[in-house]
């Protein structure tokens, strides 16, 4: 038997206060996660969830212990993770009810919103143009 896929080891994450001084989000966290199991965390909000999420995923680096993913210790961000985010915000005026939304005309509100002034919106729609027919 190989060693798990995830191990946090004694995991501690703090954050600087408005005051300067260190605020501890998590303390002392150890968890081994095998290949192929299905974990989840559960806590209220502001328990520090996404942070020991974010931490396994390398987006931000533990204050103490450390996470090895297949034995090694990580190092920088893990490219054989993903996060799914509960609030979906990759393309926000896309929904069932709203534009884009069945029967709509997505073309036509897909480049209204590429012609906005400011920031290309999220989801990199900026990347990928809008073709349009030429007019008769």
């Amino acid at each position: 038997m190989t060693g798990p896929l995830i191990s946090v080891q004694a995991l501690g994450k703090s954050f600087s206060g408005a005051d300067g001084h260190p605020v501890p989000v998590l303390d002392d966290i150890t968890l081994d996660v095998d290949e192929g199991e299905f974990v989840a965390l559960l806590g209220r909000s502001g328990s520090g969830k996404s942070t020991l999420l974010r931490c396994i995923a390398g987006l931000i680096a533990p204050s103490e212990g450390e996470v090895l993913f297949r034995g090694q210790r990580l190092v920088g961000t893990n490219r054989d993770t993903t996060m799914v985010f509960q609030t979906f915000a990759l393309l926000p005026w896309l929904t069932v009810h709203g534009p884009g939304g069945p029967g709509s005309n997505r073309r036509r509100h897909l480049s209204r919103h590429r012609r906005r002034p400011g920031p290309p919106p999220r989801g990199g729609l900026h990347r990928r143009p809008v073709s349009r027919r030429p007019e008769r």
